[in-house]
């Protein structure tokens, strides 16, 4: 359940990110520093839920081959 959780928090801020970019980009709202702060976190947020997915893959898969 915590990794539905994470997962769903993950797709929510990186949704939250596109239509930020999206604003700066075509509509021309320029980025303030809270903004880049959320990039920056949000990314380092996706990074991280992925790296312990695969991490917890990698140790399942291994484990049951042994």
């Amino acid at each position: 359940m915590k990794n539905i959780i994470s997962i769903i928090l993950g797709i929510l801020m990186f949704l939250k990110l596109m239509e930020l970019l999206y604003g700066a980009i075509f509509l021309d709202k320029p980025l303030n520093p809270i903004t880049k702060i959320i990039f920056i976190l949000t990314l380092i947020y996706i990074f991280y839920v992925l790296v312990k997915e695969l991490i917890i893959f990698l140790k399942s898969k291994y484990n049951k081959s042994a």
